[in-house]
């Protein structure tokens, strides 16, 4: 019994360390880059910034922590050209000048700045891109998690892959966009 163990311990010991160049090495949580990834460009959808009359930048507490206790029916954010955030939950509100306007744009839709995709788990949400319509109506939104470099893009827009670097060149407009507000 102790030679079978020591048998299959041996074959195990070989196969790991023969096969160990296939297997992707870690670096930090993620896997090392193979090779450049080309950041590619979803040409569905509307790219708002083209299309509004109006974006305002919104920040409101992590919408994590009370959104399921508000709506129970987990509801989008936006939903039938409405926007679904309780009027009291948002604690600044911003209309982008036109700098402002086209640092977002280029930050968002313009610039290839995503060479690594990472996810991260947490997604703390306080920050948000209202689009709206000439007749002031919400075209859409885009919201922006700074901890986890994700976000959520309303349906009808253009997608975007958010990573690390897209996130830090947004928290450079969002700072720039609250500061102006002061």
């Amino acid at each position: 019994m102790k030679h079978i163990f020591s048998v299959i311990a041996a074959i195990l010991l070989v196969s790991l360390v023969s096969g160990q160049e296939k297997i992707p090495k870690l670096f930090k949580g993620k896997k090392a880059r193979q090779h450049p990834i080309v950041e590619t460009r979803d040409t569905t959808g509307i790219n708002p910034f083209n299309t509004a009359a109006r974006v305002e930048l919104w920040h409101y507490n992590d919408r994590m922590r009370w959104w399921s206790k508000t709506f129970s029916d987990n509801r989008p954010l936006f939903q039938d050209g409405k926007m679904n955030l309780p009027a009291d939950s948002v604690q600044r509100r911003v209309v982008l000048d036109s700098t402002l306007r086209t640092g977002f744009s280029e930050a968002l839709y313009v610039d290839h700045l995503c060479e690594e995709i990472m996810v991260a788990a947490c997604y703390s949400p306080r920050d948000l891109l209202v689009f709206y319509h000439a007749d002031g109506h919400p075209l859409g939104c885009i919201e922006i998690c700074v901890e986890c470099a994700g976000g959520y893009v309303s349906d009808g827009l253009r997608s975007i892959p958010f990573c690390p670097k897209r996130t830090s060149t947004l928290y450079f407009w969002l700072k720039r966009g609250y500061d102006q507000s002061e």
